[in-house]
């Protein structure tokens, strides 16, 4: 199976501090699965987000919504015009994102969130087939 990646957009240094000690390969392996190859890349900018778009296919982003001067809607513009869209979702505190989010049709993450259900959420959208056979055989 080829490597999954995901891109996620946060600048503040709490909230991005989570997801890059997830990112450790350690981590990933044990939450994915040792079979499943998941690389997650962190950025603390729109501009960063757009450099590595330029270098790394991504299979789903996360981004915050309020990035410093700038709004995660510049980051999804772009990757809407890259060849396949990822799967896409926002994080914000703020109700008007969410509505935004929806009428988009983009999943909107309420900002307090715990990682673990984001993380699952992730897990759910990159390996819908491991989801569909654990429940199975439940």
């Amino acid at each position: 199976m080829p490597e999954k990646k995901i891109l996620v957009v946060e600048d503040e240094e709490g909230f991005r501090g989570v997801f890059e000690s997830a990112a450790e390969q350690e981590f990933l392996k044990r939450f994915f699965g040792e079979t499943n190859e998941v690389r997650m890349l962190i950025a603390a900018s729109v501009a960063e987000a757009v450099e590595i778009l330029k270098f790394h296919p991504i299979d789903l982003l996360l981004t915050d919504m309020e990035l410093g001067p700038n709004l995660g809607w510049e980051i999804i513009a772009e990757v809407k015009k890259l060849a396949q869209t990822p799967i896409l979702a926002v994080m914000s505190g703020r109700y008007e994102f969410e509505l935004a989010a929806k009428e988009q049709g983009i999943v909107f993450f309420e900002k307090p969130f715990s990682t673990s259900f984001i993380l699952g959420w992730m897990k759910e959208q990159l390996f819908p087939e491991i989801i569909k056979i654990s429940s199975e055989k439940e």
